[in-house]
């Protein structure tokens, strides 16, 4: 009995919702209008935070929303509000920490967190593009720029990269082209660096999250453009 006990402490409930892990914003947090935190410490230690947990305190507040980040951290939100700018869906390799409560369960990472809800739709997202562009183009295969990165404005790197994945975190973070290199690498701008020229035929590694796909190479990148 103690033992359902303990589990039914770990587990999230049926209604719960699994939205995904999300970019943490710069300088604050996205989901923030409650805050509790359990990292296993003190003699004895506390039992350490788990999705159930965050689950409790926030739906015991009044609270739609709860995201978990750093192992031990819980912050509660209202569904109906829009995550701010800065604030989007990530790969799930970026939510890798284990809750301090429960090491089967994923709770964030460095910058990250992982959104869950009793909505069957996940938050609304302010777009760092307004309004956001929908159509996404192939320019082709680019070499890296002359003594300068082609695309300098924002890098990720993912071991489950796409090319939508890396062509969504670019917008996202408010560029329009996307250039995915070396498999698992990210980047982007709005313009192609000095000396990134075309080099047909050059990008011929998978993609990490898709081995259908191709995501540039050594100094190569598969560049897209949205607009």
């Amino acid at each position: 009995m103690q033992r359902l006990l303990t589990l039914a402490a770990m587990l999230p409930s049926a209604m719960a919702v699994y939205y995904g892990c999300y970019k943490e914003i710069s300088g604050g947090h996205a989901v923030d209008n409650d805050f509790l935190a359990d990292f296993a410490t003190g003699t004895p230690p506390t039992p350490g935070m788990t999705v159930a947990m965050c689950e409790t305190h926030c739906q015991g507040l009044g609270w739609d929303l709860w995201a978990l980040q750093n192992t031990g951290e819980c912050r509660c939100g209202d569904s109906a509000t829009a995550l701010p700018a800065g604030a989007f869906p990530m790969f799930a390799s970026d939510c890798q920490m284990p809750c301090a409560g429960d090491i089967t369960a994923k709770c964030g990472g460095w910058g990250y967190f992982d959104l869950y809800g009793n909505s069957t739709t996940p938050p609304a997202l302010t777009p760092a593009i307004n309004p956001p562009l929908t159509t996404l183009t192939p320019l082709g295969c680019y070499t890296e720029g002359y003594q300068v990165r082609a695309l300098a404005g924002a890098f990720h790197w993912s071991s489950t990269l796409t090319i939508a994945g890396c062509a969504s975190f670019c917008q996202s973070s408010g560029y329009t082209i996307a250039g995915a290199e070396y498999g698992s690498e990210c980047y982007c701008d709005n313009t192609l660096g000095n000396g990134s020229v075309p080099a047909p035929g050059d990008c011929t590694m998978d993609c990490s999250g898709d081995n259908t796909e191709k995501c540039g190479a050594g100094n190569r990148l598969s560049v897209f453009q949205w607009s």
